[in-house]
């Protein structure tokens, strides 16, 4: 032990020095006591543990010892050089030409690397104590400082990586309100740097259209005031002068004992309005069509009943939109037929159908009661509307084809009638005889004749009398053979003054008698023409339609023979 050591004042150390030596040891850092010339005179006890337990730390040298000369073998030795600075700076405390020096470097231990806080501190007064030399292990702190830097650091980038510009304000207890952290994305939105934010919060204001300023600074200071969550969507004029939607919403939470403190984000939504504004156009453009469209347009349920019409679903309906809601498609009081005439169960509706089958119906024609005009015809389209496999509604689409289909019905009249007699044309009797005749072929055992019937000597009426007049006689005749058929057999106009009629289920023999009393009929009712009668006869040529003849046009050719016949029989007689 040296005398240092054992209190004593000889070896140059005076009982002072070892005594605050002694009060050192109980300080958690490593502690030297150093003279003028660099001499250790006394260290304490986590000075002389750490010299003993480390290899190359940086308490190297004893009481005695000079700690320059020391550390200098300790570093030759293969010892830490990481305080080499820090030994030149010790010179100029010694010295007196500063009063402190401090450095933080890693050095090796025995556990692995180790960081130490080195500081030098002239000591003042008179005495050989020149400067205070101390070490103190800072390897925790440091690892805990890296620590926080890193999360830090990742916290910073998850921020920088956000859509938009995160922030956060603080209010003091003086109620400024100032930007504490404002991401990186703050630069694409605003054009102005985090930082500078940070530094003058008007930055932000001054970017926004001059239009939108005074509401962005009304609407922070009022969330200020009032400590409420903050939220304001505004436009930025960008450095191209186009402008840019930016919605800010932020939260509010306590920040320590008297401060609050706001934590938000500021997000593009450029194209989120600029999609609001297209829905909106398009909604009241549909609503629009909607409303005006002639087209009536009706929404059905999932269960088939109607949420809403439009005013034409109602005009052609007859039906305001509340006596329509709730009915269904199977509702019996709509009535329903088909073009046929027969009825349309409300179960095979267009609408109902496509709820069943998940089709869309089109094209679908209904006749359906209205209550202003007996019956609207319509012709429907109905398509289903789904959302995640499951259909939500129907949307059924009809136009009124009523006068559309009346105006079809007279042009096929027209086509099939004769405009004169107002008999079937032609066309329209050859069309009866074939469906007549494929009947025939279909049953042999049943019996069906025609008649070929012609106006004897008509063209004398027409020379002498005029064609007005022929055309009397020739409507005179219609009306008495209308009248002398039975409900199932027909009668048509084939030309000029010719004409044809069917009777069904009647034999040769029967359908001669017919004709017979035919021609004593229109014998005995001549026409009148002028309030003067005019009298006329026919000829009648007879034939049945074979089952055997390949169509139609054999027993015409017999009629007409059979016709040729009574013409060369003088007339106004019938021939089989």
């Amino acid at each position: 032990m040296s005398a240092a050591q054992d209190g004593s004042p000889s070896g140059g150390n005076p009982v002072g020095v070892v005594a605050a030596a002694a009060a050192l040891d109980v300080l958690p850092g490593a502690l030297a006591v150093l003279d003028a010339a660099g001499v250790i005179l006394a260290t304490n006890r986590s000075w002389r543990e750490c010299d003993v337990r480390d290899d190359g730390a940086p308490c190297c040298g004893r009481e005695g010892d000079g700690y320059v000369a020391a550390w200098d073998r300790a570093r030759a030795a293969g010892g830490d050089a990481g305080l080499g600075g820090f030994i030149a700076q010790l010179s100029d405390v010694l010295a007196g030409r500063c009063d402190a020096v401090g450095v933080d470097a890693p050095l090796r231990g025995r556990d692995g690397p180790r960081w130490f806080r080195a500081a030098a501190t002239r000591c003042a007064g008179p005495g050989p104590a020149a400067a205070v030399v101390s070490f103190d292990d800072v390897t925790v702190d440091r690892h805990e400082r890296d620590a926080l830097r890193r999360r830090a650091d990742l916290l910073q980038q998850f921020v920088d990586t956000l859509p938009g510009a995160a922030f956060r304000i603080v209010r003091g207890p003086r109620r400024e309100p100032r930007f504490e952290l404002v991401s990186r994305g703050v630069r694409e939105l605003f054009g102005v740097e985090a930082g500078d934010v940070c530094a003058q919060p008007s930055l932000l204001a001054e970017r926004l259209v001059e239009a939108d300023r005074a509401a962005f600074t009304a609407s922070l200071e009022r969330a200020v005031a009032d400590g409420s969550d903050w939220q304001h969507e505004f436009a930025v004029a960008t450095a191209a002068g186009a402008r840019r939607q930016v919605r800010a919403a932020a939260r509010v939470a306590p920040d320590g004992e008297d401060g609050i403190a706001w934590a938000g984000v500021f997000t593009d939504v450029t194209q989120r309005k600029e999609y609001e504004a297209w829905f909106l156009d398009s909604v009241s453009k549909f609503r629009t069509l909607y409303e005006t469209s002639p087209t009536g347009v009706v929404y059905q349920d999932a269960q088939g009943r109607i949420t809403d019409a439009n005013p034409a679903a109602q005009r052609i309906l007859g039906l305001s939109l509340s006596q329509m809601q709730g009915r269904s498609s199977i509702d019996p009081r709509w009535r329903t037929l088909r073009e046929d005439g027969s009825d349309f169960p409300g179960d095979e509706h267009p609408a109902m159908v496509a709820l069943r089958t998940g089709q869309p119906v089109r094209n679908v024609v209904m006749g359906v009661s209205v209550p202003s005009r007996d019956r609207a015809w319509i012709l429907v389209n109905a398509i289903p509307i789904s959302r995640d496999g499951r259909i939500e509604f129907v949307y059924a689409s009809f136009e009124d084809i009523t006068e559309r289909r009346a105006l079809a019905n007279e042009l096929q009249h027209l086509a099939l009638t004769d405009a004169l007699t107002g008999l079937p044309n032609r066309r329209s009797i050859l069309q009866r005889v074939e469906s007549e005749h494929a009947r025939v072929k279909r049953r042999p055992e049943i019996h069906s004749s025609v008649l070929a019937i012609d106006l004897d000597e008509f063209k004398r009426v027409n020379d002498e009398l005029g064609h007005a007049a022929g055309d009397a006689v020739l409507r005179h005749f219609a009306d008495v053979a209308s009248g002398a058929i039975r409900r199932a057999d027909a009668i048509g106009r084939s030309g000029g003054e010719e004409f044809l009629v069917l009777l069904p289920d009647t034999s040769l023999a029967e359908a001669r008698l017919f004709a017979e009393r035919l021609c004593r009929a229109v014998a005995a009712n001549p026409a009148v023409v002028d309030g003067k009668p005019v009298a006329f006869t026919i000829s009648i040529g007879v034939a049945v339609l074979a089952p055997e003849d390949p169509g139609i046009d054999a027993a015409f050719a017999r009629a007409d023979r059979a016709l040729y016949d009574a013409k060369r029989a003088g007339r106004n007689t019938v021939r089989p």
